[in-house]
């Protein structure tokens, strides 16, 4: 449905309908004809754009922005490349409702200007794209106080683009927490192809000192994280419950995760891609990670919320069920399901009546794999 002569019949309907359209997705490899943009920017009262537009002029709602000023709250522009950042500031001041944005292709050094004209914003996805550094905002300009961050880069350097971090830390100063989930995706290229990077230990404790209390998730995906960081963000992040990353374990040692993940009180998920270094009798790195040691890592307390863990290619779901089978009794092994734990009830006839309940640990893959490493609708339920 490219043609005007499709949409154009299709737009006037719209307006006519008994209640406003409050939501307009707009997807097209080509770009849509100047007749048709000009009934959209007609359109007011929308709440949720966005735009993804593969040809033609870039469009970012010049022209339409003043109309949507007034209810727009969510906003994604799938192509900014090449749009002066001036442009862009100047659309999104017309736009003070933002809570949520999501640009691709804007310049790095534009985006903590346009966080600077958007008070209310709360969710950004963004990309780093290094650019020449610009006039930012005054220093007595109020950031809004983000609560969830995706961050997307590349970079041939080793320990990622040279001012990504520095970048992050302008668009979370503080000194009040409100950061709830961080999410990276970013990776370096190589000449043996597409390698991790190396996150340093200074940017997750700057991060765990201004936004510690607030933060329940860090998902970095392939990004590579130091078991002594992983712990460091365990004890500065309370309240953490999604984390995601890549270490390095000695095959040996596997213990040392779960150390490290200790203080993770209100963990609940876990993914790690784990670079196992073989032990001096060992030739080949064999993962060590079975269906009991994902047991004992979700029953590591009397209180623990770890309910989710993948480590690579292995997907351990853990639950509490009741047992039917064995009601009254403490089963010798596992079922055939998986690894399982008993508890309630009492030995007294009275009490041995009651029902029990058993934790059972499957191998099961997760309905949504991209969010356990990246981060999309959250979909671990609580057990």
């Amino acid at each position: 449905m490219t043609r005007s002569f499709t949409l154009i019949p299709f737009l006037g309907a719209i307006k006519k309908l008994p209640r406003p359209l409050e939501e307009l997705n707009i997807r097209v490899h080509n770009d849509l004809d100047q007749q048709v943009w000009d009934e959209l920017h007609k359109l007011s009262g929308l709440r949720k754009v966005s735009v993804w537009c593969m040809e033609g002029p870039p469009r970012v709602l010049r022209g339409w922005s003043e109309r949507l000023g007034p209810t727009l709250t969510h906003l994604e522009l799938g192509r900014c490349a090449g749009v002066p950042p001036t442009i862009l500031i100047a659309v999104l001041m017309d736009l003070p409702k933002l809570e949520s944005l999501c640009l691709k292709g804007a310049p790095a050094s534009a985006i903590t200007s346009i966080l600077a004209v958007l008070p209310n914003l709360k969710f950004l996805d963004t990309e780093y794209l290094p650019s020449v550094r610009s006039r930012g905002p005054p220093q007595s300009a109020k950031q809004p106080k983000l609560e969830s961050l995706i961050v997307r880069t590349s970079s041939a350097d080793y320990l990622g683009p040279g001012k990504l971090w520095t970048w992050i830390h302008e668009l979370l100063p503080g000194p009040e927490a409100s950061l709830q989930s961080f999410s990276l995706h970013a990776f370096i290229l190589s000449v043996m192809g597409k390698g991790r990077v190396a996150v340093p230990r200074g940017v997750m404790l700057e991060l765990g000192r201004v936004h510690g209390t607030t933060l329940r998730q860090v998902l970095l995906g392939d990004a590579q994280l130091t078991l002594a960081d992983i712990e460091c963000m365990c004890e500065m992040c309370p309240q953490l419950e999604v984390l995601a990353c890549c270490t390095v374990v000695e095959i040996s040692k596997l213990d040392s995760v779960k150390k490290a993940i200790a203080c993770g009180k209100y963990l609940r998920a876990l993914t790690l891609y784990i670079v196992w270094i073989p032990a001096l009798k060992i030739t080949e790195a064999k993962s060590p990670f079975t269906l009991d040691v994902a047991r004992d890592w979700m029953l590591r307390s009397e209180d623990s919320c770890l309910r989710y863990i993948a480590v690579n290619d292995l997907y351990f779901m853990g639950k509490w069920v009741l047992d039917e089978e064995n009601e009254g009794s403490i089963p010798e092994g596992g079922s055939g399901e998986g690894s399982t734990e008993v508890k309630g009830g009492q030995e007294n006839s009275e009490n041995s009546r009651r029902p029990r309940l058993k934790f059972v640990v499957t191998l099961d893959q997760p309905k949504d794999l991209w969010y356990m490493r990246f981060g999309s609708e959250l979909g671990v339920t609580k057990a």
